[in-house]
């Protein structure tokens, strides 16, 4: 899986949960 695909996977769970229950290997991904 791209680092492209776990963006638009954060950014779309995003909008339905918390930002802390995000995975933290994609906030990592997004943040770098």
């Amino acid at each position: 899986i791209s680092p492209g695909q776990f963006e638009i996977k954060a950014i779309g769970k995003s909008k339905d949960v918390p930002f802390t229950e995000i995975p933290s290997e994609i906030v990592r991904i997004l943040v770098n």
